[in-house]
């Protein structure tokens, strides 16, 4: 057995994967997109810098090309459940406050590099007119 490299769990991986057969079926993915899968920086997520919070949906951690707060959820998808968009909004917004202090801040919630999966970023209120963000 080896560790499935999306749930870190020591589970049998799926023949010629190096992820579990449940996480497979959990991020509904079929086998002709998995190279999709594999190829998203935010599913892979090699480079993780400063990480202030970390749950089973969402991590919160600096982005390393914009360097503000930036939320990414686990799952490849751009459909999030009620209940997790709701934590990580809250979750982001406590994180910015504390990031940004007393300077007012939006969470552009614009897709723009990664367009297939969700991630949004904490930023300085002067960006949102040059970014189209929304409050």
């Amino acid at each position: 057995m080896n560790g499935c490299s999306r749930c870190n769990k020591e589970k049998e991986l799926f023949k010629g994967y190096t992820i579990c057969f449940d996480c497979l079926f959990y991020l509904d993915i079929n086998l002709k997109n998995y190279e999709r899968y594999m190829d998203c920086e935010l599913c892979k997520l090699e480079r993780r810098s400063n990480v202030y919070m970390e749950t089973e949906e969402f991590i919160i951690l600096d982005c390393d090309s914009c360097f503000v707060p930036m939320a990414v959820y686990k799952n490849h998808t751009m459909v999030l459940p009620f209940i997790d968009e709701r934590n990580m909004k809250d979750s982001l917004e406590h994180v910015a406050r504390s990031f940004f202090g007393d300077t007012a801040f939006f969470i552009d919630r614009n897709q723009r590099a990664v367009k297939d999966h969700v991630h949004w970023h904490a930023r300085h209120i002067t960006e949102m007119t040059s970014l189209g963000g929304t409050r």
